[in-house]
């Protein structure tokens, strides 16, 4: 079975939703904007798709038993994905790295959208749980492939983009080293527990905690 890649990311063709004509080239280098319209760069493989863009995004499979990716693009750390109209210089490029996180990436996305998916699942709270556990990477990757999985213009999930690209995980405000000079908890099991409970007072709370809900956390 030859390999695949599949990518993710904006569309050369703006908001529109549909079925348009492209070609996606994976290049060693990012070939400039002229030689893209132009089509005068060096591509490592290359096929036409009758592409599915969706809200501005879209989702690909890219490699065939017909037309298999070759061997030496996964000899690179990253490649450049570019996806072009056939019949005007639109186009996109985005950088795509060839590694393990990049399965972890895709491993991810199968396992978030085999749940249930309610209102709930992309409210911001829902999201900012995803932001934590998982990176903004992963949380990227799952606004962009619904936003190519919805049927409509979905502004929320636009405006999620918008306000969780600069974002960067939470961090715990407290430390096993705080617990263990502040409560005199000592070095153990006891310790990861207790840590563990604060973790999931504080996700509950929309990541805020007060010392009173840390005090009757150590005191229980």
């Amino acid at each position: 079975m030859s390999k695949k890649i599949e990518v993710s990311g904006p569309s050369p063709f703006g908001l529109s939703s549909g079925v348009f004509e492209a070609e996606i080239f994976i290049t060693a280098k990012k070939p400039s904007d002229d030689n893209i319209s132009n089509q005068t760069f060096d591509s490592l493989w290359k096929e036409t798709f009758h592409l599915t863009a969706s809200n501005g995004a879209f989702f690909e499979i890219l490699g065939s038993d017909s037309n298999p990716i070759p061997a030496n693009v996964f000899n690179h750390d990253s490649v450049w994905i570019i996806v072009k109209d056939q019949f005007s210089p639109s186009h996109v490029s985005f950088e795509f790295n060839i590694s393990k996180k990049d399965q972890k990436r895709i491993l991810f996305l199968n396992n978030f959208f085999s749940t249930k998916i309610n209102s709930k699942t992309f409210s911001k709270k829902n999201l900012q749980k995803v932001l934590y556990f998982s990176g903004k990477q992963s949380l990227l990757d799952l606004l962009y492939f619904q936003i190519f999985r919805s049927k409509k213009v979905d502004k929320k999930l636009l405006e999620m983009i918008e306000f969780f690209k600069d974002k960067e995980p939470p961090l715990l405000p407290f430390r096993a080293i705080t617990l263990m000079a502040e409560y005199n908890i000592p070095e153990g099991k006891k310790l990861g527990v207790k840590l563990k409970e604060i973790e999931k007072k504080w996700v509950e709370n929309n990541f805020e905690i007060s010392k009173l809900e840390v005090q009757k956390i150590i005191r229980n």
